[in-house]
């Protein structure tokens, strides 16, 4: 199969009708041209099997779905350019599937229901393609043209290609404006400001709010990023949900980290759904239409600049690479994320708000660790996901000391005395391995909260207690067992040999952050037994709070922990039979699996959400290797919330909502972020290694814009001056950085972030130069 074949077999998979152009050129090689254009695989064939170097001509307008394609024309022969009379105009053109044409013009893609027609010199330079036209694409090739007489390609804007970006809504500006017929009016009309009045200098205004608004980042409280940008929007410019979406798509969400998917259904709803739901809830303390008139966004600073775009074009290729235009340095404020996880829905929600409420210092995140874990093992054995799912969970509370770490874990012990539940307890501290399984003998379904869990994962690490080398590697096979069964440790005497049916070990242990890193080595992120962990770590110590009540365990959350431990409990001699653990051979003891392990079922948004994230958490695993493991148990991790959140909401009939999805892909979301960001640095046995890479992270997430030395040095006051010029100098000379002098500092860049014909380069004695401006 020819190249030409296959790329137009792709397009018409996309719903594209496409012909054959004669090879090398722009002529149509069948009789009726554009009218023959069709996505009929066979006539395809027939086609590209006759002439198989023909060139694929895209038919435009309502035949390829709505296609309208703006054609920016630059011919440095003629001085012709259509980036000139866009920029003269100061034209904004919302980024979208676009291709670069072998003279070093661009072909823009668009959609719409409103045709616009073929219109040639819309503005100089730039014409439109609509009902009737087409245009040359992808990987055709022109023999010659003027000024280029080996001819040239056109080529797909890396990261801009059909299958790569959604196709945006054809912008308002690049209409023809119709003609009015004013009527004379005998009284004065009131000025008013109605939703759909998109006019360029609006357009403009809002553009420039975008560019300085957050942008969404996970587990930084994206989501209300989002909602705020789409109430500026919708709410502080007027503009109509399609606008304020054109708008978004193009210039907000590219600067995501991140961005929504808007060619897969959950992202593309999720990210509509904002704007609807910005608009039915303006913000309070603000007028409609506030942003209008703010003379803080008069003038446009979102403006493509076509000079930089021209000094670009690569002539042999005819190719255009363009480098971000916008940057920015922001710092996040985690809180608004914070508080929508630490205050979920259901039972689990009552039982956050009891343990906060009755503490001296409140860690909302550590008590959401703490309840998850309980819930855990409450629910253990009871119910199960599609897959077979269990809701056996390993959470970790990392806080100062003093820090009110220990408030939860003391709650929930009362909480199980007050239901007749403490047998569920595992104990504080473990002697062996062997321990575990015994506990798990007597209560299939059981916590484990450990005060300091740091000195267990120490002595694992030093092997200083040998009974309690296997400790770890237990938990990880218990952790995999839920749903099968565990065969224990072999003896020589085989009826001390244990077998445990679909065990539940649930997991809370706390530990300050300088003695968890202590007790961890990077192979235990490598591994595998941090994956399985959830890290809830709290930066904060907060205030005593000036009074302290004991409140009693209210009865609804005692009743609520009764319910759950006599559920699905058999009854009869005949039906206890089946319900064991078996602990030696051909003997039965204790009540093992429950009659109806309880199936919850999970609705098709639900499914769609934890298929994305799943897809967005490997695409981040596949550039960082060194946190891979933590990264691919994230989709199974958020089921697991989800399950436990599903029988929080109703016991009686749980079931797994896109809500539920979504509040648990952002917790483990956040706790990845949490955990890489907090945690894995000072995880050592090469600390340098970690804080080279944290270096080099945070220079990369400057993009092409890059990061200034003093943003460098304000962001890491965790080392000293010397330390961190002599990291740079040592990633400099690996390559993993590049540093360009700019005036009396240096702006640092990842390789792939630097620009294509930079300054200078910095030697790594340089790295000590002055600090000078600031981030801009």
């Amino acid at each position: 199969m020819s190249a030409m074949l296959e790329y137009a077999l792709k397009y018409a998979e996309l719903g594209w009708k496409v012909f054959p152009l004669k090879p090398g050129l722009k002529v149509p090689a069948t009789q009726h041209g554009v009218r023959d254009a069709t996505t009929d695989v066979e006539q395809i064939k027939t086609w590209w099997t006759a002439i198989p170097g023909a060139n694929i001509g895209l038919a435009c307008g309502a035949a390829s779905g709505g296609i309208h394609v703006i054609d920016i024309d630059l011919d440095l022969v003629k001085e012709k350019s259509g980036f000139a009379a866009l920029k003269e105009r100061k034209i904004v053109l919302p980024r979208t599937v676009s291709q670069c044409t072998p003279r070093g013009g661009m072909h823009l893609l668009y959609r719409t229901e409103a045709p616009i027609g073929n219109k040639v010199n819309f503005i100089p330079g730039v014409d439109i393609r609509g009902d009737g036209g087409y245009i040359v694409v992808n990987p055709s090739h022109l023999a010659q043209y003027d000024g280029c007489p080996d001819g040239g390609a056109y080529e797909w804007l890396e990261g801009f290609d059909p299958w790569t970006h959604e196709i945006m809504e054809y912008p308002e500006c690049m209409r023809s404006k119709p003609k009015v017929m004013v009527a004379p009016v005998s009284e004065p009309i009131q000025q008013t400001v109605a939703a759909g009045s998109f006019s360029l200098d609006i357009q403009r205004r809002a553009s420039r709010w975008l560019a300085m608004a957050d942008a969404a980042v996970q587990g930084m409280g994206g989501h209300d990023k989002l909602f705020w940008a789409c109430q500026g929007m919708v709410s502080g410019f007027c503009l109509s949900d399609q606008e304020a979406f054109s708008l978004l798509a193009s210039e907000y969400n590219p600067r995501c980290q991140p961005p929504w998917d808007l060619s897969d259904s959950p992202d593309f709803k999720d990210f509509s759904r904002k704007i609807q739901q910005a608009r039915a809830n303006p913000p309070r303390d603000k007028p409609i239409g506030w942003l209008l008139n703010d003379p803080l966004y008069a003038e446009p600073t979102c403006v493509i600049d076509y000079d930089s775009l021209l000094s670009k074009v690569v002539a042999k290729e005819g190719v255009i690479k363009l480098a971000s235009v916008l940057g920015a340095s922001i710092d996040y404020d985690h809180r608004s994320e914070v508080e929508f996880l630490s205050e979920p829905t259901g039972y689990l929600g009552k039982l956050c708000g009891w343990i906060n409420g009755t503490s001296i210092r409140s860690q909302p995140m550590l008590t959401l660790a703490c309840c998850i874990s309980w819930l855990g093992a409450l629910y253990g054995r009871k119910i199960e996901d599609e897959s077979g799912m269990r809701t056996n969970v390993y959470c970790l509370g990392i806080a100062k000391s003093s820090a009110g770490k220990d408030h939860a874990p003391r709650q929930i012990r009362r909480l199980a005395h007050g239901s007749g539940q403490l047998g569920m307890l595992g104990g504080g501290d473990l002697s062996s391995d062997a321990s575990i399984e015994a506990r798990l003998e007597k209560s299939p379904s059981c916590l484990f909260m450990f005060d300091e869990i740091w000195n267990l994962l120490a002595s694992v690490k030093s092997r200083a207690d040998k009974n309690k080398v296997g400790i770890v590697t237990t938990f990880m096979r218990l952790y995999s067992s839920a749903q099968d069964v565990f065969i224990g440790k072999e003896y020589a005497d085989s009826e001390n040999q244990r077998i445990i049916v679909e065990p539940n070990c649930c997991i809370y242990g706390m530990s300050t952050p300088d003695r968890f890193s202590n007790g961890i080595s990077p192979e235990e992120i490598d591994d595998g037994w941090l994956s399985r962990c959830l890290i809830f770590y709290s930066a904060t110590r907060p205030e005593k709070k000036e009074k302290y009540i004991k409140i009693p365990v209210p009865e609804d959350l005692l009743e609520e922990c009764i319910y759950w431990s006599t559920r699905g409990m058999p009854t009869g001699p005949a039906m206890l039979a089946e319900f064991v653990v078996q602990t030696g051979p051909g003997e039965l003891s204790k009540p093992s699996t429950p009659m109806a392990c309880q199936r919850v079922e999970m609705t098709d948004e639900a499914k769609a959400a934890f298929k994305h994230f799943n897809k967005s958490q490997e695409s981040l695993a596949i550039k960082d290797e060194s946190i891979a493991t933590i990264l691919m148990k994230s989709e199974e991790n958020a089921k697991r919330i989800a399950l436990i959140c599903a029988a929080s909401e109703n016991r009686e009939v749980p079931l797994i909502t896109g809500d539920i999805a979504d509040y648990a892909c952002r917790l483990i979301r956040y706790l990845a972020v949490s955990f890489i960001d907090n945690v894995v640095p000072d995880i050592v046995d090469s600390k340098l290694h970690f804080d080279k890479r944290k270096i080099a992270r945070l220079i990369g997430s400057g993009g092409t814009h890059g990061r200034l030395k003093r943003f460098i040095t304000q962001k890491t006051q965790w080392t000293d001056r010397s330390h961190r010029d002599s990291m740079l100098g040592d990633l400099m000379e690996a390559g993993d950085i590049i540093g360009i002098s700019e005036g009396k500092t240096i702006r640092f860049f990842t390789p792939n972030n630097a620009p294509e014909i930079p300054n200078e380069r910095v030697s790594e004695d340089n790295t000590a130069a002055s600090d000078g401006d600031t981030e801009p």
